[in-house]
C-alpha cells in the first residue's frame, strides 16, 4: 500500500477537501491551461463505467498490453494464482510482534495481534501489488480494508527476495499505532483504493463510523485512464457516417498531446525538439492523479477532469524533497517531472512509457537515444564510465534512485545534472556518491571539474534560494521572490518559492513582498494560484479580503475551498456583495470538502480552525473531539482543543486534557512542549521545565523549543543555564531572530557587551531594512565605545 504514511504526513497533503456535485457550476475543462476554461459536453457529463472487456472488444491490442501489467494485477481476489507469498505455517516475529501465515480450507490466513494487543486469526481477502512486493489486505465487517504490515519481497531469491519483510518495523509492530495494520494509516479505502482500482467511491458513513466502498473495475482498467466509456460506445457502435463530433471520440480524457506531434533532430544540441508546443496537460494529469504525492478532495473525479478539483498535489516541500529538488521522502513522479527541463521541453508521460504495458518504450539507454543523440550522449566522452557498465546508463546519474517500502528503488524524474558541488555546499545527495560509496562529495566534485571545464548547472536553479529559506538566512526573501518573479523557472519551483514566501510574511507586509505573491493568484498556472491563497491567508483581515476575495470563483475547486478557508472569519465580513454569495458557495464546498472526509481527524480539526477563526467556540471544540475519536494518536486536535478550552475560561480541564494526550502519546514533543507552556501559565514552573526541557531534547531540531526553555529557564532565575540554551541553539540555527533577540538582551544583562553587539549586527546584516535591528545594534556599537577600557595588569604581579 503506497500511500501509508503517518499522520503527520497525512496532514501536510490533506488540505481543503471537497465533494463534487453540490455546487451548481460544473469546474471540469477541456483546457488545464487557462482558468475559465469551457465545461464538458453534457452528454460526456453523463459518461458510465463500462468496463476493460467491454473496450479490449475494439481494442485488442492495447488491452492485450495491457493484461498482465502493473495496472492490470494492482489488486485481486487473493487464490492460490494470485498469493505470491508462502503461507507455510511459519512465525514471523517483528520486535514485540509475532505473526504465523498459514492456509486453512482453501483460505490464506495471519495470526497476528490486532488492535487491542490480544490474537486474532483473519483471512487475506485481496493481494495489492505485485513486484518488487505484494501486500496483502484484510476485509473487516465494518466495510474497512486494512493492510497487513508483512509484506512478500517477490524479488528473485538471489536479489535478496522470496521473503517475509515488515514494512513498518519501528512503529506498526505496536496495537495502537497509526501504521500498525489495525491503525488508521494502513486503512485501504482512503490511504490506497482511488489509485488502485477504477471508479472508485469511498461510501464513508460517518455517522456509523463504517465503509461501503465500491467500484466499477477493481484495479487500474481502460476507463482509470481513459474516463467512462459508455458515451464512446456508443459513438462507436453508429455507422461511420451517422457518428457525431464529440470532443475525446466520447471519452472525458482527450489524450491529445501527442497527436501529430513528432521530435525533430536537432545538429546543434544533439536532443530532438518537439514540432509544436505542448498546449494542454490532460495526459500529464491523468498519470499525476495517481503518480503525485496528493492530498484528495473528491472521488468523483474521472479521467481528464482538472487535476486540482479533486487534488491537492504537494509542492516541493521540506521533509519531502531536498532543497534542490531531489526526492526524499515517497512523493512518486508528478512534482519531480514538473520541474524537469524535460516537461519544460514537451515531454510528456507517455514519450517514454508505454502507457497500456506501464514498460519503458525501449530498454536502458536506447529510451533516451530516441531524443538524445547516441553518438555524442552514449559515449565516454560524455559519461566518462566504460560502456556498457552500470555507469554507463543514462537514468545512473540523471535519474538516480531512492528505495521505499524497503525493496522498492524508485527513479528520481526530475532528470536533472549530477551536482556534487552542491552536496558540498548545501548536504543534497548526487548521483556519483549513490554509487561510489566509497567516495566524498568533494572526490565527486573535484572530478566533474576535471571533466568539464564548464559544467553546466543543470535546469532546477533554485537550491540556494531554498537553502537559505531553510536556514532563514540573510538574503532569504530576497531569493524567494526572485524566484516567483522568474518566468525561466518550473511553475512549480515558484509555487514552492510562494509558499516559503508565506511562511515569513507579516499580517502587513512591505508592498515588495506583497506585490509578486498577489501577481501569483492570477497566474495560468493552478499551483501557482493555490500557493498564492494560501500564503496570503495570514494577512490583515482587510488586505485578505482585498486580494484573496476574487479567488472564490476560481475555476478550480481547491483553490475556491483554500480561499474560502483563509477568508473565513474576520474577512468574510470585508468582502464586496458579490464575493460574500461566492463565499457562501465555497464555503459550501469546504464544508462538503470535510464531509468527504470525515474518516479523517485531519479533516475535522481543519473544520473545528475555520469555527474557530469564524468565532463559533463551541463547534470548534466538537469539531477537535471529533478528530480525537478519529485518531487518539493526533496530536495538533489535542494542542488546539486545550487552546480552545483555555481561551474559553477551562483552563483547568486544558491542562487535564494535555496531560491525557502526553500519555497517549508519550513521545510526542509537541504536546511536551503545549503542556510545559501551560503549566507556566498556571503557575507551576518547576514542573513546566521538566516538560519545556523533554520537548526541546526529543525535538533537537526544532530551535522554537530551545528558545522557550531558555526564556523559561532565564526568568527561573538560571541566566547563565539559559545564556548555554540559547548559545547551542544559534549553533544550530544561526540566524533564528528570536534566539539572537535573546542572546543580545541576555549577555549584555551579564555584561558581556561584546557577545551582544556580534547578535545585535548579526540581527542587522539578516534584515538590513528592519529600523529597530539598525537601531538595537547601533546602540550597542555606542555602548561599547562608551564603556572604558580594562586596565591592563601591572607587570610583575601575581
Amino acid at each position: 500500500m503506497s500511500r501509508s504514511n503517518a499522520w503527520l504526513l497525512s496532514l501536510v497533503l490533506l488540505v481543503g477537501l471537497g465533494a463534487a456535485g453540490l455546487i451548481a457550476w460544473d469546474s471540469r475543462t477541456t483546457d488545464r491551461t487557462a482558468p475559465g476554461s469551457p465545461a464538458m459536453p453534457p452528454a460526456t457529463a453523463a459518461a458510465e463505467y463500462l468496463g476493460s472487456a467491454r473496450c479490449i472488444e475494439c481494442h485488442a491490442e492495447a488491452g492485450k498490453a495491457w493484461q498482465g501489467s502493473q495496472h492490470a494485477l494492482a489488486m485481486q481476489v487473493a487464490s492460490e494464482a494470485t498469493v505470491l507469498g508462502r503461507f507455510d505455517g511459519r512465525t514471523l516475529v517483528h520486535g514485540p510482534s509475532r505473526s504465523r501465515v498459514f492456509r486453512r480450507d482453501g483460505q490464506f490466513r495471519v495470526e497476528t495481534q490486532g488492535a487491542d494487543g490480544r490474537l486474532v486469526d483473519v483471512e487475506v481477502s485481496h493481494t495489492f501489488g505485485l513486484e518488487p512486493l505484494q501486500q496483502y489486505l484484510v476485509t473487516l465487517p465494518d466495510g474497512r480494508k486494512q493492510a497487513l504490515g508483512l509484506a512478500w519481497d517477490s524479488r528473485p531469491a538471489a536479489a535478496g527476495g522470496q521473503r517475509w519483510f515488515h514494512l513498518f518495523p519501528d512503529g506498526g509492530t505496536q496495537p495502537g499505532h497509526p501504521l500498525h495494520w489495525a491503525g488508521i494509516d494502513q486503512n485501504w479505502n482512503y490511504q490506497c483504493a482511488d489509485c488502485h482500482s477504477t471508479g472508485l467511491r469511498k461510501g464513508y458513513d460517518a455517522a456509523g463510523d463504517r465503509f461501503a466502498t465500491t467500484w466499477s473495475e477493481m484495479t487500474v482498467a481502460c476507463e482509470a485512464c481513459h474516463g467512462p466509456g459508455s458515451v464512446h460506445a456508443q459513438w462507436a457502435a453508429k455507422p461511420a457516417a451517422q457518428r457525431p463530433l464529440l470532443p475525446g471520440l466520447g471519452l472525458t480524457a482527450q489524450l491529445k498531446e501527442r497527436t501529430g506531434v513528432s521530435w525533430q533532430p536537432d545538429a546543434a544540441s544533439g536532443t530532438a525538439r518537439r514540432s509544436a508546443a505542448r498546449g494542454t496537460r490532460t495526459e500529464i494529469e491523468v498519470c499525476a492523479r495517481c503518480h503525485a504525492r496528493r492530498g484528495q478532495v473528491s472521488d468523483a473525479h474521472r479521467a481528464g477532469d482538472a487535476l486540482l478539483d479533486a487534488f491537492r498535489p504537494a509542492l516541493l516541500e521540506p521533509g519531502l524533497y531536498h532543497v534542490d529538488g531531489q526526492q526524499r521522502d515517497e512523493v512518486y513522479d508528478f512534482a519531480s517531472f514538473l520541474q524537469s527541463r524535460m516537461h519544460a521541453a514537451g515531454v510528456t508521460c507517455a514519450d517514454c512509457h508505454d502507457p497500456h504495458s506501464g514498460k519503458l518504450r525501449a530498454a536502458g539507454n536506447a529510451v533516451c537515444a530516441r531524443c538524445h543523440e547516441p553518438g555524442r550522449f552514449d559515449t565516454a566522452v560524455h559519461h566518462h564510465h566504460s560502456a556498457g557498465g552500470a555507469g554507463a546508463q543514462c537514468a545512473a546519474c540523471h535519474m538516480p534512485t531512492a528505495t521505499y517500502m524497503g525493496v522498492d528503488p524508485r527513479h528520481d524524474h526530475s532528470l536533472r545534472i549530477p551536482r556534487p558541488d552542491r552536496s558540498v555546499a548545501l548536504g543534497t545527495p548526487n548521483a556519483c556518491t549513490q554509487c561510489h560509496r566509497d567516495r566524498t562529495a568533494p572526490w565527486a566534485a573535484a572530478a566533474v571539474r576535471q571533466w568539464f571545464a564548464h559544467p553546466k548547472p543543470g535546469y532546477q536553479g533554485f537550491a540556494e534560494a531554498f537553502h537559505a529559506a531553510e536556514m532563514d538566512a540573510p538574503g532569504a526573501a530576497a531569493g524567494l521572490l526572485a524566484l516567483v518573479a522568474d518566468p525561466a523557472q518550473s511553475a512549480i519551483a515558484r509555487a514552492s518559492a510562494v509558499a516559503r514566501m508565506g511562511e515569513r510574511l507579516s499580517p502587513t507586509p512591505l508592498s515588495s513582498s506583497l506585490s509578486p505573491l498577489a501577481a501569483a493568484l492570477d497566474d495560468a498556472d493552478d499551483l501557482l494560484r493555490l500557493a498564492a491563497v494560501q500564503a496570503l491567508a495570514g494577512l490583515e483581515p482587510s488586505v485578505r479580503a482585498h486580494h484573496l476575495g476574487p479567488r472564490l470563483t476560481d475555476v478550480r475547486r481547491v483553490v475556491r475551498i483554500e480561499a474560502a478557508r483563509a477568508l473565513a472569519g474576520p474577512s468574510e465580513r470585508l468582502l464586496s456583495t458579490a464575493d460574500q454569495a461566492a463565499f457562501g458557495r465555497a464555503w459550501a464546498e469546504f464544508l462538503a470538502a470535510a464531509a468527504f472526509n470525515a474518516d479523517r481527524p485531519e479533516a475535522h480539526a481543519r473544520l473545528a480552525d475555520a469555527h474557530a477563526a469564524r468565532g463559533d467556540a463551541d463547534a470548534a471544540t466538537a469539531g477537535y473531539r471529533q478528530a480525537l475519536r478519529r485518531d487518539p494518536s493526533f496530536v495538533p486536535a489535542w494542542v488546539n482543543l486545550a487552546g480552545q478550552l483555555e481561551q474559553a475560561g477551562h483552563a483547568g480541564e486544558a491542562l487535564q486534557l494535555l496531560r491525557d494526550g502526553q500519555a497517549r502519546n508519550p513521545r510526542s514533543a509537541e504536546l511536551q512542549h503545549a503542556l510545559g507552556l501551560a503549566l507556566i501559565r498556571s503557575g507551576d514552573r518547576k514542573q513546566a521545565l521538566g516538560w519545556l526541557a523533554a520537548a526541546a531534547r526529543g525535538a533537537a531540531d526544532n530551535v522554537r523549543f530551545a528558545y522557550v526553555l531558555a526564556v523559561a529557564t532565564h526568568d527561573s532565575g538560571e541566566p547563565a543555564a539559559a545564556l548555554k540554551l540559547l548559545r547551542a541553539a544559534h549553533q544550530r540555527r544561526p540566524y533564528d531572530r528570536d534566539v539572537l533577540l535573546a542572546l543580545v538582551s541576555y549577555e549584555r544583562e551579564a555584561g558581556d557587551l561584546h557577545s551582544a553587539a556580534r547578535a545585535a549586527d548579526a540581527l542587522r546584516d539578516i534584515e538590513p531594512q528592519n529600523p529597530a535591528y539598525v537601531r538595537l545594534a547601533a546602540q550597542l556599537a555606542e555602548a561599547l565605545q562608551a564603556k572604558p577600557p580594562k586596565a591592563k595588569a601591572r607587570q610583575g604581579a601575581h
